[in-house]
């Protein structure tokens, strides 16, 4: 007997013999007052406890991180592209522009790696670019961008040429895993910054250089051979 049976066989009312409680009740009755004592009585159905619904987890951040890859301009994919593969801990940037190329990077490298490995070293004129260059950002506005991103950030406002070489020398003993350099670093400043990358290069250095939007990966050992050529211009 199943566990519903048992609970159907309780419900049933016992029903007592005809010539003893309604002698005078004709037959017809007496099968109709059968039928009706045979008939369990239904139980009330138990009200099922509502469960609550489950928290909605929002949007997956990495998903997120990895659509905001997709609306960025194609000349950048290169960028995207190295930093799945192995993401780089100590990145310098000349030329920050809107910040929005930095903050796509940062914002899946926070979802990859712990933030608090991540050093993001910026260059860029913030208040004094001029109307001809990009839109770019207050120095306040690159601040907070980077704060709310948890990431450790030494921002030098200013000229490129002017601002760079201290952070070099802060750069030399650690060195750094990837540069980003801006066309808007005009090729005349740049050959003059040719000669400080070397010292802050490793073997496995990212070194990206920028031309008509579009980002160009050169190797440590072509860089190495710009400087030198750049040195010798310089001297003449």
């Amino acid at each position: 007997m199943g566990f519903f049976d048992f609970w159907r066989k309780k419900d049933v009312q016992p029903t007592a013999s005809v010539e003893e409680q309604i002698p005078a009740t004709p037959a017809a009755d007496v099968d109709a007052s059968r039928k009706k004592a045979a008939k369990p009585t239904k139980k009330p159905a138990s009200k099922k406890r509502e469960s609550k619904p489950k928290a909605d987890p929002g949007p997956d951040p990495l998903q997120l991180a990895v659509d905001k890859i997709a609306t960025r301009p194609e000349g950048e994919y290169i960028l995207y592209d190295q930093a799945a593969n192995h993401f780089p801990r100590r990145i310098l940037e000349l030329g920050i522009d809107d910040g929005e190329r930095i903050k796509t990077l940062l914002q899946f490298g926070v979802l990859v790696v712990d933030p608090s490995e991540l050093l993001y070293v910026g260059l860029d004129w913030f208040e004094d670019r001029k109307p001809q260059q990009r839109p770019g950002l207050t120095y306040s506005q690159a601040t907070k961008m980077l704060a709310d991103l948890g990431v450790k950030s030494k921002l030098q406002p200013g000229d490129p040429l002017t601002s760079f070489l201290p952070i070099a020398n802060s750069l030399t003993a650690k060195k750094v895993d990837w540069i980003m350099i801006s066309s808007e670093i005009r090729p005349k400043v740049m050959r003059q910054l040719w000669s400080l990358f070397p010292r802050i290069l490793k073997p496995e250095t990212r070194f990206f250089l920028e031309k008509n939007g579009e980002y160009r990966l050169i190797s440590p050992e072509e860089v190495e051979r710009i400087a030198r050529k750049a040195e010798i211009l310089n001297r003449q």
